[in-house]
């Protein structure tokens, strides 16, 4: 019996198993689209047949017990890894915004947010430096495309660059 402070144990999955799952939705996604010129294209019906098989041994191997267990719920649903959640949705939300706010306002919010969230002490001076780095990147990065690169890059409205 275990004693009333530890944690209470997190069901558990055979990775093995896991990977076998991924690969068959990989693989029913593609083979889903198959006969569109772009799917085909882009992911070849041979290459999810092979997902499939790869997929069947592992389902095997994973309800034969091979490889090691992980836990079925992961960390961060658990409470740990909470920056790693607000990375992901900082990053969910720069590809949501991305069209109706522009590639480099966006992308100036989200690495100014981004830099002040994930830094140890949040006082005065790193919010500015947060805010002064988000700016140098987004305009260094606009500059390498267009001079270095000559990638044509549209000016839309009076927010030059963005």
């Amino acid at each position: 019996m275990r004693a009333p402070t530890e944690p209470k144990p997190s069901p558990q999955i055979n990775e093995q198993l896991l990977g076998g799952i991924v690969l068959f939705a990989i693989a029913a996604v593609f083979l889903g689209y198959s006969g569109e010129e772009t799917m085909d294209w882009l992911f070849p019906r041979v290459l999810a047949y092979a997902l499939v098989i790869v997929g069947v041994v592992l389902v095997i191997m994973g309800l034969l017990g091979k490889g090691r267990k992980v836990p079925l719920i992961p960390p961060l649903l658990r409470g740990h890894g909470v920056d790693v959640g607000v990375f992901a949705g900082l990053a969910a939300a720069w590809v949501i915004l991305i069209q109706p706010v522009g590639f480099w306002i966006i992308s100036l919010i989200v690495l100014f947010l981004g830099a002040v969230y994930l830094t140890n002490n949040r006082d005065r001076k790193s919010i500015i430096q947060a805010a002064v780095m988000a700016g140098f990147v987004v305009v260094a990065g606009y500059l390498v495309m267009l001079k270095l690169f000559y990638v044509p890059l549209r000016i839309t409205g009076s927010w030059w660059p963005f």
